[in-house]
C-alpha cells in the first residue's frame, strides 16, 4: 500500500519518469472541477471496495498479479496477452483480444517491436504520414484509438504506413477487451489486437516519454 496526499484543488496523477518508472504527483484540477482534498482513506481491508461510492466519484485499481500480469480491477482474463519488454516501469503482461482475421495470419510468427502512436487524432482513419516510422529499425506496432472508422480501415492504413501490426485501444473502461468483427472483404493482411482503454492510456503516456518495446507470441495467440 502507499500514502500519497494532494492538497485541495489538486488530484493525484501518475506519470513516467525519464527512467520509465511511474511516479505519483499532484496535478491542479481543470476549470470547472474540484477536489475536496484531505486524504479520504479507502481501505480494501475494511471492505471499502464493496461499498457504494459517493455520486460522481469513481476509482480504478491497477495492479500486477503473481504471474506478472497487469490487472484492471481484477475482472476478466483474456486468453491472449501482450508483453511489454521495456521500459522496466511498465514491463509485464497486458491482456488483449485478437481480431478474427488474425487466425489466418498465424504463419507470421512472433511480433517483437517498438510501439508507435498513431498521429493526429490517434484513430488511424487516414493514411499515415510518409515519415511516420522514419528512423526505426525492426518491427513497429501502431497504437490507435477505437472509433471514427472500421478496424479494417485502421489495419489497411497501418499496413500502407509501414506498420507490422495494430494495437487498438477499446473504449470500454471495465477492463474487458473486445475483438472487433470482420466486416470487409478481402481480409486485412496485418494482425490487429485490442487492449482496454486504461491499459492503452498507460502505454500512450509512457510512449510519449520513452521507447516502448512489446512482444506478441503469435498473431492468433
Amino acid at each position: 500500500s502507499c500514502d500519497f496526499r494532494c492538497p485541495a484543488g489538486s488530484i493525484v496523477g501518475i506519470g513516467p519518469l525519464p527512467s520509465g518508472e511511474l511516479a505519483a504527483s499532484c496535478t491542479s484540477c481543470p476549470a470547472g472541477h474540484f477536489s475536496l482534498g484531505g486524504g479520504w482513506l479507502v481501505s480494501g481491508v475494511a471492505g471499502d471496495w464493496r461499498k457504494p461510492w459517493p455520486v460522481g466519484l469513481q476509482s480504478t485499481c491497477m495492479y500486477k498479479d503473481g504471474m506478472n500480469r497487469w490487472n484492471i480491477g481484477g475482472v476478466h482474463h483474456a486468453p491472449c496477452s501482450l508483453r511489454v519488454e521495456a521500459p522496466e516501469g511498465v514491463a509485464g503482461e497486458f491482456e488483449m483480444a485478437t481480431a478474427v482475421w488474425n487466425a489466418k495470419l498465424s504463419s507470421l510468427g512472433p511480433l517483437v517491436g517498438r510501439l508507435r502512436l498513431a498521429p493526429g487524432d490517434g484513430r488511424a482513419c487516414a493514411p499515415l504520414p510518409l515519415a511516420w516510422r522514419a528512423g526505426i529499425d525492426g518491427k513497429v506496432l501502431l497504437l490507435a484509438r477505437r472509433g471514427g472508422c472500421d478496424a479494417e480501415v485502421k489495419a489497411a492504413n497501418a499496413l500502407l504506413g509501414g506498420a507490422d501490426a495494430v494495437l487498438l485501444m477499446d473504449l470500454s473502461r471495465d477492463g474487458i477487451v473486445r475483438a472487433p468483427p470482420s466486416q470487409s472483404s478481402p481480409q486485412p493482411r496485418i494482425p490487429l489486437f485490442v487492449i482496454g482503454q486504461e491499459n492503452g492510456d498507460v502505454l500512450t503516456m509512457v510512449s510519449k516519454q520513452s521507447t516502448v518495446i512489446v512482444n506478441v507470441s503469435s498473431p492468433a495467440c
